[in-house]
């Protein structure tokens, strides 16, 4: 987990959404996992299909993430992974995707948060609109 970079927009408000979309295109779907979690809270959709929200309540020093078996919401090929942040007092997402081999795909500086303006502050995203 060391080498997970925070997806960071300094310029977030309290309350305010954010969104991360990212393709991954995939040969194989067989046990593949994805460690995720906001210093907010997330919302973690795959092909636009729910997948998960937390993290678990933790202290930002200490902060816990999320192990989920994401193979039954892949295809072969390409797919969008989506994740909804609401920020809290600091704002931020990471998140690592990976089978047993390899790392598939890591949030790092070249991952860019951006506004998502769909949901008001304090709206819960459980079923958003969730296309480009």
């Amino acid at each position: 987990m060391n080498n997970i970079k925070w997806i960071y927009d300094k310029n977030t408000d309290y309350g305010e959404w954010r969104i991360l979309k990212q393709s991954l295109t995939l040969d194989c779907i067989d046990d593949i996992y994805a460690d995720i979690s906001a210093l907010g809270r997330y919302f973690f959709y795959i092909n636009g299909a729910f997948v998960a929200r937390g993290p678990h309540t933790s202290f930002d020093f200490n902060k816990l993430y999320d192990s989920i078996d994401i193979s039954q919401f892949l295809k072969k090929g390409k797919n969008e992974l989506t994740i909804l942040s609401q920020h809290t007092t600091s704002g931020g997402v990471y998140i690592n995707i990976y089978n047993e081999h390899e790392t598939l795909c890591i949030s790092d500086e070249s991952r860019k948060i951006k506004p998502y303006t769909a949901l008001c502050e304090n709206a819960l995203p459980t079923s958003p609109p969730l296309s480009r």
